[in-house]
Parts: structure tokens; C-alpha cells; sequence
């Protein structure tokens, strides 16, 4: 899918050199996203149901309660809360610095909107498999970077989780599939029977024998899996979730969800994230979401000669049936 209409969007507040980009979006990769049907235009000012996802940086309670992703304030007073799948009752369950996807419409002048829906879902959540290494650590055999925007909740540092400690990582996907943490909460200081292991990512070296795979440094035993969804093959993006403890980087899974999900045609989407792939200044993709720019895409704060790898930008605009 690509975009078809696009949209001025301003610098955003959480990292330097942040391009925002006005631009057409190919969305043929499978979303760990929630989709919705299709809708009107966020653009000059003109309310319009559509979909944006990025960081927390600001959140509301009282009599009009509101979250604020990509620099647009969302009134959540009437708004459904889902973090990982499950309702929950209270905007409070939700922090600054996560990544979440907002459904609703804008109003005015687009600073604004009412949210009908507020979905969290994170990352990765499992045990540390390999303690800090300056500002790096692994969870559940797979690479967790951080920088000075990271948020930890729990724990006031990187070296304080140690092995076997269960973690809960939002954040953005980046160059060689690692993962650039937007915040970091400590769940469990040890693994219990009953902690929950979740990892998302692309299913590499699948041996249907053993019924086996790789998420990185992650081997994923799914013999005694529900698998769910589309085919399982090889590069495949999936969610895989386990109540089993980890054994020497082997996570035993419950289930395993393949998702090939798109966009429906016709859908506004805005969203915040890194670039983790050029192949070309018209061609890149951001969270492994491929994008197209076409002569009509409009950048403001940068150029298409600032689209590098591991650069965070916004893109909006519609979806179309060109994928």
C-alpha cells in the first residue's frame, strides 16, 4: 500500500537531527499494529478518523484526561484502553516514553483529537540473557540498545538487571534488527513458573523437524505451539509467547502468531520511528515498514539526503492498493 495524500508535519521533541516527512507509505510487511477501516484526512486541519503511533511524551488525568503522541493532544475521556491484548480500566496503566497506537479522529487545527482507542503493546518482554555492556543489554537473545531518551521504570540503571531479571522493553526496531528501547520496566527480579516471555521479529533458520526457528540469538521450540495466523516460513515476522522459563536461549512457546497484516486501503497513518533500512533515497523502511517518496513527498526539517539509517522521522499520509 502507499499513501496518497499528504501532510506538513512539524519537528519532533525526542531526538535530534528528527526529520518529519509528508510522504507515501508502502505498507506490504506484516504490522504488529492494529489496523482500522479507512478514513478521512487529518490534513489542514479537517477532523478525521485515522490511526498515529509514537512515544508517549505527555500525560493527563482529571476531568478531561488526555495522552499526547506526535505532538497531537488526544482526549481519552471516552476512549477504550487495551495494553497487550487485554482491556484495562485506567489511562494511568500506561507511561511517558511508550510506544502506543492511538485510533480517533483530530480536530481544529490538528493539534488536537478525541481517541477512541488507545492500544500498548510492547516489544519485547522476557528474561535478561546477557547483562549491560555499556549501553547495550540483552533480553530473551535479543540486542536492546538505549540512549539518554530511554525511560527506566523500576531501576535506576543499566547494571542493575541482572541475569534472569524479566524486563519489559518498548521501543523501535533498528539497524540489524536490534532494538532501540524507548523504555525499559523492570517486571519480575527473578523468572517464576508463571512469567510471561513475549518476543516479536522475523523467524530465521525455520526446521520444520525439530519444529524449531531463530529470532536472532533466540532458538524458539514451538513443538508444543499453537501456530496462528498466516504460513510460517522463512523471514516471517511473529509473535511468539511462552509461560515456560528460558533454558540456555531456548524459549518453549505456547503459541506462535504469524502476522502478515495490512493497512486497509484508504486509511490515514501517522508514525513516529527509526530507519532501519536505505536501499534508496525513494526506497526505505522505517521499523521494517517499507516506504516509497514520490516528486509530491514534501520534507520539512531535512532532505531526502538525510533518510539514513538509524535517523528518526515521522511520515503521514494515506493508504492506497498499490502494494
Amino acid at each position: 500500500m502507499s499513501i496518497t495524500k499528504k501532510k506538513m508535519i512539524k519537528r519532533m521533541p525526542f531526538k535530534t537531527n528528527i526529520i518529519r516527512l509528508a510522504l507515501f507509505l508502502s505498507l506490504a510487511l506484516s504490522l504488529f499494529l492494529s489496523a482500522c477501516g479507512g478514513g478521512s484526512s487529518f490534513e489542514n486541519g479537517v477532523g478525521g478518523t485515522g490511526i498515529t503511533q509514537g512515544r508517549i511524551t505527555e500525560l493527563k488525568s482529571g476531568q478531561t484526561p488526555s495522552i499526547t503522541v506526535n505532538q497531537i493532544e488526544f482526549d481519552t475521556r471516552n476512549a477504550a484502553f487495551i495494553r497487550d491484548g487485554k482491556t484495562v480500566e485506567q489511562q494511568s496503566d500506561f507511561k511517558p516514553g511508550e510506544i502506543i497506537t492511538i485510533e480517533g479522529r483530530t480536530r481544529g487545527d490538528g493539534a488536537q483529537g478525541v481517541a477512541t482507542k488507545v492500544i500498548f503493546d510492547d516489544t519485547l518482554e522476557g528474561p535478561v540473557t546477557a547483562e549491560a555492556d555499556g549501553n547495550q543489554i540483552e533480553i530473551l537473545g535479543q540486542t536492546v540498545l538505549t540512549d539518554s531518551n530511554t525511560l527506566f521504570y523500576g531501576f535506576n540503571n543499566l547494571q542493575e538487571l541482572k541475569q534472569g531479571f524479566v524486563v519489559e522493553v518498548s521501543g523501535f526496531i533498528i539497524e540489524n534488527n536490534q532494538i532501540l528501547a524507548s523504555t525499559l520496566t523492570l517486571q519480575q527480579s527473578i523468572v517464576t513458573i508463571d512469567a510471561k516471555l513475549e518476543v516479536k521479529g522475523h523467524a530465521t533458520n525455520i526446521n520444520i523437524t525439530d519444529k524449531t526457528f531463530n529470532i536472532n540469538n533466540l532458538l524458539v521450540d514451538y513443538s508444543a505451539a499453537v501456530v496462528a495466523g498466516d504460513e510460517l516460513r522463512e523471514n516471517v515476522y511473529v509473535v511468539v509467547r511462552s509461560l515456560k522459563p528460558l533454558q540456555d536461549k531456548r524459549m518453549f512457546a505456547s503459541k506462535v502468531f504469524v502476522r502478515n497484516n495490512k493497512l486497509d486501503a484508504n486509511t490515514f497513518y501517522k508514525k513516529n520511528g527509526t530507519i532501519n533500512r536505505v536501499d534508496s533515497s525513494s526506497h526505505f523502511e522505517l521499523d521494517g515498514i517499507p516506504v516509497i517518496t514520490q516528486i509530491q513527498t514534501r520534507f520539512v526539517n531535512g532532505s531526502k539526503d538525510d533518510l539514513k539509517i538509524n535517523q528518526k522521522i515521522i511520515v503521514s499520509g494515506y493508504t492506497n492498493e498499490n502494494s
